[in-house]
């Protein structure tokens, strides 16, 4: 906000930081507080219970020249006693941490186009959210450590990364510690007429330490090639989106052959207040046929946002599912 009005907060969101208004900064929030009551929770008559979750999130955006940027999160996520199985959990609780600390160096690219080098801990979210996700609706959400390129020209943004997921550590700081590596290449661009396709293509890679699936057991090196297409059938007011992967590599000795499907089509009624919509879809993840017969067709979600698709118990996930 170079030229504030009358909002309350406009002090805070456009700083000034060197007198000529070159270097900047914008500062904001979030509180959040959600109850949640469960009765016979895990399918058991004794487990019944209520609880509170909390969260505050409070952000800092710096800009130093045009190409400059550094971004910092703090977040404490903090609960209520929870006397149900598991207690306080992990994603429940984190009370002091860094949702995001990264900072951004851009180079143009001619023309429009850019490529921003961006280095620290940060949120990934790539697409419909399926695969990668933040996981906004948990109390303590999703980071990785992360070294990303993000490239920018005509309708097409690629990001390729390299990440460590941060584990959650309730009460010590999430720091980097040996776990899963998490990296690939995920392109998004909008075509056709008034870009009304939207085309995602990606390579995905994760090299776990110790995994399990179904009686095979040892380092999973999985890779994942997908793809996803969405947009609407013109003025119709029908919209689709689908989307597709195939997974292979090993688990331990175990060959990795798994694959997803899903899809979507929808109507919104545009003329209507509020514009309403109705859809129907279909999702397929592949399973094992048999235990621990050396192949592994059991398909890893990775870290999605499940209960956009599977709801908010999170009895089921995007594997051995046909729905």
């Amino acid at each position: 906000l170079f030229e504030p009005g009358e909002d309350f907060w406009d002090g805070i969101k456009h700083v000034d930081l060197n007198g000529d208004g070159s270097w900047w900064a914008s500062f904001g929030g979030e509180l959040r507080v959600r109850g949640e009551a469960w009765e016979n929770f895990g399918f058991s008559e004794v487990n019944d219970d209520a609880f509170l979750l909390g969260r505050a999130l409070f952000h800092g955006d710096f800009h130093f020249g045009e190409h400059v940027r550094a971004f910092v999160t703090g977040k404490s996520a903090v609960a209520t006693d929870r006397d149900l199985p598991g207690g306080r959990r992990t994603l429940d609780v984190d009370e002091i941490d860094l949702q995001n600390a990264f900072v951004d160096v851009d180079f143009p690219l001619g023309g429009d186009g850019k490529v921003t080098a961006r280095v620290g801990r940060q949120e990934l979210l790539f697409g419909k959210q399926r695969l990668v996700s933040p996981l906004p609706w948990s109390n303590t959400m999703r980071t990785w450590d992360a070294a990303r390129l993000i490239f920018e020209f005509d309708n097409w943004r690629i990001d390729a990364f390299y990440s460590r997921y941060a584990a959650v550590q309730k009460y010590e700081f999430n720091d980097w510690r040996p776990g899963p590596d998490f990296w690939g290449a995920y392109a998004n661009g909008k075509l056709g007429a008034d870009n009304a396709v939207d085309l995602d293509l990606y390579f995905l890679g994760l090299n776990s330490r110790a995994s399990t699936f179904n009686g095979s057991t040892g380092a999973e090196d999985r890779y994942t090639l997908g793809a996803r297409v969405g947009g609407k059938f013109g003025a119709s007011g029908f919209g689709y989106d689908a989307e597709a992967d195939y997974q292979f590599g090993e688990v331990g000795s175990a060959d990795i052959a798994a694959y997803a499907f899903a899809g979507k089509i929808d109507y919104t009624f545009a003329d209507a207040e509020y514009k309403p919509a109705v859809y129907v879809g279909f999702d397929y993840a592949s399973g094992d046929d048999t235990a621990g017969d050396g192949e592994v067709e059991t398909f890893n979600q990775l870290f999605p946002l499940g209960h956009a698709y599977f709801g908010y118990m999170d009895l089921v996930g995007r594997q051995n599912i046909v729905d």
